[in-house]
């Protein structure tokens, strides 16, 4: 029995190759059979290629229009259709706002939370331009995912990870606190010579301030502080892809090991707790736990260092197997280490929380009083207002923020009794469900 051929979608771009293929297997089974009618031949093309009768039509007239004309048949390429950009650069505490709206979502709204209704909440708040799939992006940045309901439907949840971070997180940082030791929190940012403030007064004269097109060279910030204000003398600002000089090119764990020793770790108050995100050159490690592509002498050297037990007639991927429930509890940090030595301990923010470095907030205000003072928008004068306003910030504007960070985690800490009863009562466990389709989210990453 003889298979159909199945029809090529008539919404498929061609190429122009493509499309001399078709025009000139046409032109052959017309020579073929030259006593039979178009419609007879593009069926015999259609049996021959798959290509749709409609697209082999639209083919043939755009060959033959160039015929006409006494020339070579120039066939156009496909038109190239310009995707949506999609908009996912909300500043960090609207992100921060996202994930608290998510949480409050049921009482707020009276309905369960779906992308359509965060786009809308976006539209309306914060004047966002963004689509239904920037909005997808972001809270899947955010960490969370969809998980089946008991009435079929999706809920948006933490990932079970995150969440798990986030508490330890905070139980860390309470002990901390209430034992007395002085918390200083660091972060870096950048500044271009071009930032300035989005609007500004004019009397409709063609003289007044232009903003530059281009964002122009930028400046790496890097500080730390806490509620006893700035660390002193901690504040580095060197230009990005600058070759020479102390500090060159970006942020990276040289600059950043550099930075650690001249200038924070002599400034810090005696036995500091310094918080940190998870940036990767925050996070360069020693004794790297092997991967499944490295030698099984290494695995093994790597286990027995490590005191694990395991078989020495063992195979390599037996060994992989032991060694993956074990990384995770044998991470050792260089920078970690680095603090230990000199009487401070590190602490890791949980990954996607911003609204839990109170420093984000001072990079704020900071970059505000700058983009207000900016004129000129040369580099020189972008550091020299940076270096002013850092000394405008007061132990008082810490003191606040930290204050509010204190308020964020207490809430945090709160809503997790809440998170837990929410999914206790709609979360189908997918594992113990037959004949669900459990490929739309895994429960955890593998890392």
């Amino acid at each position: 029995m003889e298979t159909e051929r199945a029809t090529i979608n008539i919404n498929r771009s061609f190429s122009v190759q493509s499309k001399h293929i078709i025009f000139n297997v046409f032109n052959y089974i017309k020579r073929l059979f030259p006593g039979e009618n178009k419609t007879a031949l593009k069926a015999r093309v259609h049996e021959a290629t798959g290509v749709s009768i409609r697209t082999i039509e639209r083919v043939i007239k755009e060959g033959n229009e160039g015929n006409k004309e006494n020339t070579e048949t120039n066939f156009l390429p496909p038109k190239k259709h310009k995707r949506k950009t999609t908009i996912t650069d909300l500043p960090e505490y609207e992100k921060s706002d996202i994930r608290n709206f998510i949480y409050n979502f049921h009482k707020t709204e009276g309905c369960r939370v779906s992308v359509k209704n965060l786009h809308r909440k976006l539209l309306e708040e914060y004047e966002w331009t963004g689509s239904t799939t920037s909005v997808y992006r972001i809270i899947k940045d955010l960490g969370f995912k969809w998980k089946k309901t008991r009435d079929n439907r999706l809920l948006l949840i933490e990932r079970n990870d995150i969440r798990a971070l986030r508490i330890k997180y905070l139980e860390k940082i309470k002990y901390f606190r209430n034992q007395g030791y002085p918390i200083v929190f660091l972060d870096e940012t950048y500044i271009h010579a071009g930032h300035t403030a989005s609007k500004s007064w004019t009397d409709n004269t063609s003289k007044g301030l232009f903003k530059n097109i281009s964002k122009g060279a930028r400046l790496i910030i890097i500080h730390a502080g806490g509620d006893m204000g700035f660390i002193p003398n901690a504040l580095l600002i060197f230009k990005s892809g600058t070759k020479s000089g102390d500090y060159h090119d970006e942020m990276n764990s040289e600059n950043y090991e550099k930075w650690l020793r001249e200038k924070l770790i002599p400034n810090l108050p005696p036995g500091s707790v310094v918080v940190t995100d998870n940036a990767p050159y925050h996070n360069k490690q020693i004794d790297k736990a092997p991967t499944s592509n490295s030698t099984k002498s290494e695995m093994t050297a790597w286990l027995t260092a490590k005191n694990i037990d395991f078989s020495a007639n063992m195979y390599k991927p037996q060994l992989y197997e032991i060694i993956k429930k074990n990384k995770a509890s044998n991470v050792i940090y260089k920078f970690d280490c680095l603090l230990r030595e000199h009487g401070h301990v590190a602490l890791r923010l949980p990954p996607y929380h911003p609204d839990l470095n109170p420093i984000e907030n001072i990079w704020a205000q900071v970059k505000n009083n700058i983009a207000r003072k900016n004129v000129d928008f040369k580099l020189e004068t972008v550091r020299e207002l940076a270096e002013s306003e850092f000394k405008t910030v007061t132990v008082d504007d810490w003191i606040k923020r930290c204050r509010n960070v204190i308020k964020n985690e207490d809430k945090y800490l709160e809503n997790e009794r809440q998170i837990d009863v929410v999914t206790e009562e709609l979360v189908i466990n997918l594992n113990s469900s037959s004949g669900e389709d459990d490929s739309l989210e895994s429960d955890e990453n593998d890392d």
